[in-house]
């Protein structure tokens, strides 16, 4: 796999020029979506383009990608004083969708990229200048599945070397642990128990620690959000109680133990509420809103209670690239009194439209809410092959966006393009990104004796060896 050069793309977004062309669509190839692309008009088949990036940056290299096939002649230039430095030339026949990049260190505010074709129009999709980014990004793992599938014998490895999957992703700047907690779960998947286990092996490997309350025996999200077992029959005030309590008895038992989380999700995926019936919010039904608010700010109340004001609250909806929905959600929680922090986004491509839809949510969310903002979910297959048997949710059924193949490069393209689009946030406030469940191999499936349709969509193999994807987050 050629490897991507180090850091973030900074040509996203910024003015984008040519000497021989005056087409407001020219802005399509630095807008950070490669599903949109840009051709030159008719008979023209060379074309050189200048981008800003605002201020000097070290730059790390470009990655073009190319949205048809052709015999393209290129030159990637930088400014240095007055002079135009060459600093890759490529003459090479490319496939549709295929992505080039080159490697190399500058100094510059200024670059170029020069185009000659003999035959095809050079049309293209993205063109990326990366540098090294000026402050640190959250880089963040869900693990949530990781003792299950140690505790069935499997392993992870890099290079052939075995080692627990969190050091190995700490190899490769990752930060952050997110954790799912259950509160009866009948299989004791993803029970405090299991929790406060690999709650010490987080903050042994140095990272931060991100504990999801789903406030379930089970999955939590959109579709369903049942009340645990324990607390069936609740009134709403009771049921917002029996929340604040359990929040804070959990957050006091990891503190017990000197593994406190630095962040929490009260609720996973809370678009359409919580804890349904009684907390489910019902289109624009303000009663229900209303009884979701109250379930929220005691799950809030709990973990301030517990930990102060040095826990960072998250709240976490689905479908983040989907403006109008994020940000009259937030909206009306804002006029709800309730207090958090950080707005937390799923994300993922296959499902929730392209990078742009993003970019404008993210952008919306930030000047609005003035908030920091993360990336709670996301994942990429890196292969459409199935290792167990049991059906994957994206295989070959699934419409892929096409810069982006199945493969770990692939993979590693899409997350640079990802994390570069949060990076860009307005304000600064893009904060990051959490890979969904990095390490979940086949070996347990998402309930007792069922398959894993996740497999496919990991940063490590099947058998555990780490991807070549992963080197994107250094």
């Amino acid at each position: 796999m050629q490897k991507l050069p180090p850091g973030l793309d900074v040509a996203m977004g910024r003015p984008i020029y040519s000497e021989k062309i005056i087409n407001s669509s020219l802005g399509s190839i630095v807008d950070g979506d490669t599903q949109s692309q840009w051709c030159p008009d008719k008979n023209l088949r060379s074309y050189r383009l200048e981008i800003d990036l605002g201020l000097e940056q070290h730059l790390t290299g470009p990655a073009i990608t190319w949205a048809n096939a052709g015999q393209f002649n290129s030159i990637f230039e930088v400014l240095r004083g007055s002079s135009w430095i060459t600093m890759q030339t490529s003459g090479e026949n490319i496939q549709p969708w295929e992505t080039r990049m080159g490697h190399f260190e500058a100094t510059a505010r200024y670059v170029r990229l020069s185009v000659r074709s003999t035959q095809t129009l050079p049309c293209l999709a993205a063109l990326r200048v990366f540098a090294k980014p000026n402050k640190p990004m959250l880089v963040g793992h869900d693990l949530s599945t990781l003792i299950q599938l140690e505790d069935a014998g499997k392993t992870f490895s890099e290079a052939g070397i075995v080692a627990p999957a969190e050091k190995i992703l700490k190899r490769y700047n990752g930060n952050l642990v997110r954790l799912r907690l259950w509160v009866d779960p009948e299989a004791n998947f993803n029970n405090l128990a299991q929790v406060k286990r690999m709650a010490t092996r987080i903050k042994a490997a140095g990272m931060k620690f991100l504990l999801d309350f789903h406030y379930s025996d089970t999955w939590a999200d959109p579709g369903h959000q049942e009340i645990p077992k324990a607390w069936a029959g609740q009134d709403l005030n009771t049921l917002a109680q029996s929340v604040q309590t359990y929040t804070q008895t959990v957050l006091e038992e990891l503190n017990a133990q000197n593994t406190p989380p630095q962040m929490v999700q009260i609720g996973n995926e809370i678009t359409n509420g919580m804890l349904y019936p009684i907390g489910q919010i019902n289109g624009s039904n303000q009663a229900g809103f209303e009884a979701f608010a109250t379930l929220l700010k005691a799950g809030i109340a709990g973990a301030r209670a517990a930990a102060g004001t040095t826990l960072e609250i998250m709240v976490h909806i689905d479908r983040g690239s989907n403006v109008l929905l994020a940000q009259s959600f937030f909206e009306r929680l804002e006029q709800s009194g309730a207090e958090f922090d950080i707005i937390g986004l799923s994300y993922y491509p296959y499902w929730n439209g392209s990078l742009s839809s993003l970019k404008n949510s993210l952008d919306a969310l930030a000047n609005r809410f003035k908030k920091p903002i993360i990336i709670a979910e996301t994942a990429y297959p890196y292969t459409l092959k199935n290792a167990d048997n049991y059906p994957n949710i994206i295989g070959t059924s699934i419409a892929l966006p096409n810069a982006y193949s199945p493969t770990p490069s692939g993979q590693a393209l899409f997350l640079r393009d990802l994390m570069s689009m949060v990076a860009r946030t307005p304000k600064q406030l893009g904060h990051g990104i959490i890979y969904w469940e990095s390490a979940w191999i086949p070996g347990i499936g998402w309930q007792p004796n069922a398959g894993n349709a996740w497999d496919n969509q990991t940063l490590f193999d099947e058998n555990g060896a780490a991807l070549e994807s992963l080197t994107t987050f250094r």
